[in-house]
């Protein structure tokens, strides 16, 4: 199975996984016309397996992608590299290993312009219209914030570290470049069987793109017969596009990763934990004062349970408790907080006879027939450009229904 070394947050992200996955066959056949989201891959530490996740994707379609670089403003901004990525004719751009905010209205309009070209602009070339409807937009990132509207257009995938001392057992990238027209084959084989079924999709979808989200959603359930891919994600959105989530997000992998879970901390303590760990606190100036981290920390905390005294946040939960103590002759409200592990991350298993992963869906039906090629080997663009126009065509006549 092609998601077998990887380590979900959720059942759920493992869904939005596989989604990734089928979701450019599905738009370069013709079959979703609308808009489709960008893919948000989202770890909890350095070499999680994030960017190697979207790597498979892209080779699964013979590209390698068009790699853009988060700048801050003037020559060489996030836009500019975005519109140079849109004129090289790249059908996968690649954000890797975000690591600020990301805020651009010229990336969310992209993903909304539908059948509309888009104006690119690049230096010493006038302004070149392109077509946006192929192109899969890709973030990966160890905490990226984002603008709402983003968020919205996004589907967010949570990976885990595997623990310390894990073996993996195969190349799962090596393999797929070895055996890429068998991997596109099951891709092909899945939308073959949607299209089969006469095209269902699951209506009531929470997510902007609704008709992506219904197609993909029947395909997740009732073909790879895995969790629904939406379940959690309306607070994953929320959170990345909150700044005081996401570094509560932070202070929760910090709190797991020294073992403190289910212990009564404070906010001085989580300041030090964050001082001592790199954690920024968004939207204080650095350095700061004596005493002014504490403090900011129960203000980012007091953001963070509004109305409330329990915030869930991916797998944890955080409960906030108050009592009375006495300090200098005067009774003083003192707030603590305890992390809790909720849900159990998810390390995909190898795919058994009884169960259903990618790469054994209806070979049968698959286009391709099953070949090898070595890594280093030209992909063989003509012959997968040819496939996939003979499937978009065969489609419109009706020979899938």
């Amino acid at each position: 199975d092609v998601l077998s070394e990887f380590r979900f947050a959720t059942p759920s992200d493992e869904s939005r996984a596989m989604a990734s996955i089928i979701t450019p066959a599905m738009v370069r056949g013709g079959f979703i016309r609308g808009n489709t989201p960008l893919q948000g891959a989202e770890a909890d530490d350095s070499q999680a397996g994030k960017g190697y996740f979207q790597k498979i994707c892209r080779a699964i379609y013979w590209e390698s992608g068009y790699a853009v670089t988060k700048k801050d403003g003037g020559v060489g901004s996030l836009d500019e590299s975005i519109s140079a990525a849109l004129v090289s004719g790249s059908s996968f751009i690649a954000l890797d290993n975000v690591r600020q905010s990301v805020n651009s209205q010229f990336l969310e309009s992209i993903l909304t312009a539908g059948k509309d070209k888009v104006p690119a602009r690049v230096p010493h070339r006038g302004e070149i219209l392109v077509d946006v409807r192929h192109v899969t937009f890709q973030l990966s990132s160890n905490g990226a914030e984002m603008t709402r509207d983003l968020a919205n257009r996004s589907l967010i995938v949570r990976i885990r570290k595997q623990p310390r001392g894990y073996q993996f057992r195969r190349d799962v990238l090596g393999d797929v470049e070895a055996n890429r027209a068998e991997y596109l084959g099951a891709v092909f084989s899945v939308v073959r069987q949607w299209a089969a079924a006469g095209c269902p999709s699951i209506p009531g979808q929470h997510h902007d793109f609704r008709e992506w989200a219904g197609a993909l959603a029947w395909i997740i359930e009732n073909i790879f017969h895995l969790p629904p891919m939406l379940d959690g994600h309306e607070a994953a959105k929320e959170r990345v596009s909150n700044p005081a989530l996401g570094w509560l997000r932070a202070v929760c992998l910090a709190v797991a990763n020294r073992g403190m879970l289910d212990q009564e901390l404070s906010a001085s303590m989580v300041a030090e934990f964050c001082e001592d760990d790199g954690v920024d606190l968004p939207g204080l100036r650095t350095p700061a004062e004596d005493g002014q981290s504490r403090k900011y920390v129960g203000k980012l905390f007091a953001r963070c349970f509004t109305g409330t005294d329990q915030v869930e946040i991916d797998e944890f939960r955080v409960h906030r408790t108050e009592c009375e103590e006495l300090s200098d002759r005067k009774t003083i409200t003192v707030r603590r907080y305890r992390f809790l592990r909720t849900v159990r991350t998810v390390r995909t298993e190898p795919t058994t006879s009884g169960e259903v992963g990618l790469s054994h869906i209806g070979s049968d039906l698959s286009p391709h027939t099953p070949q090898s090629a070595s890594s280093n080997d030209t992909p063989p663009d003509n012959e997968y450009r040819q496939t996939l126009r003979e499937f978009q065509s065969a489609h419109e006549r009706g020979e899938l229904l």
